[in-house]
């Protein structure tokens, strides 16, 4: 019987190609190895005992160290990547920061347009007392996020139930009393009769008057770049 020599991977099969008889001290390396991989050996010989078998010695040579990791290049590296991902997550799942309060429909639509043009996200209360309740609801039950209050409100001054520089009145108190950081109260209002020093002498930040632009809402935004405004 003779045997012929395979590739790495073909199995070894009986055959007359090899006719020269079989070296015991003949080995086969594959070419191709790089340093560092395996390295296959084969030791062809005949069992003295059973003369129809044959022997067949495979070794690998492995290296001396193996990486714990492989860096793949182009791929993503998920550590530089991950805080990224958690941050995005956290915007995602976090809570409107601002709240908007007006008793007019009309005037909700507007702001809600000009904030969604921001993309920027909003809670609506559509008077005074609703906005006291929103805005104590958020210290009193923090979301799994810890969002914490509404960072900016935007209020309008004459609404039924409460008006806006009252519900200003009662959230400066609250802030006080509980060491909370001050949200920043913008005043709008569609009345000129008194100045924006008026709302402003009443624990607002600023006040501006209707009909509100985009690229007004934008100028404010703007300047609280700093609260982190989801």
């Amino acid at each position: 019987m003779q045997l012929t020599r395979g590739s790495v991977g073909s199995p070894i099969r009986r055959g007359s190609l090899d006719t020269q008889p079989i070296d015991k001290s003949r080995k086969t390396s594959f070419p191709g190895q790089k340093k560092g991989s395996f390295k296959i050996s084969t030791i062809l010989d005949q069992d003295e005992e059973k003369p129809n078998s044959s022997i067949v010695e495979i070794s690998f040579e492995l290296p001396t160290s193996i990486p714990k990791t492989i860096e793949i290049q182009g791929f993503p590296n998920h550590k530089n990547n991950m805080k990224g991902v958690q941050e995005q997550k956290r915007k995602e799942g976090c809570c409107p920061m601002i709240l908007v309060v007006d008793d007019d429909a009309m005037n909700h639509f507007a702001m809600e347009k000009i904030l969604k043009s921001l993309k920027l996200k909003y809670e609506l209360a559509f008077n005074g007392r609703e906005a006291i309740s929103k805005y104590k609801l958020r210290i009193a039950a923090p979301c799994k996020n810890k969002c914490g209050g509404f960072k900016l409100i935007i209020t309008d001054n004459n609404m039924p139930l409460m008006e806006g520089v009252s519900a200003t009145h009662l959230i400066r108190d609250f802030e006080s009393s509980n060491t909370l950081a001050r949200s920043v109260i913008i005043g709008c209002t569609a009345y000129t009769d008194k100045p924006a020093e008026h709302y402003v002498n009443n624990g607002m930040n600023d006040c501006i008057f209707k009909p509100v632009s985009v690229s007004k809402m934008k100028q404010i935004i703007d300047a609280l770049s700093d609260l982190s405004l989801c």
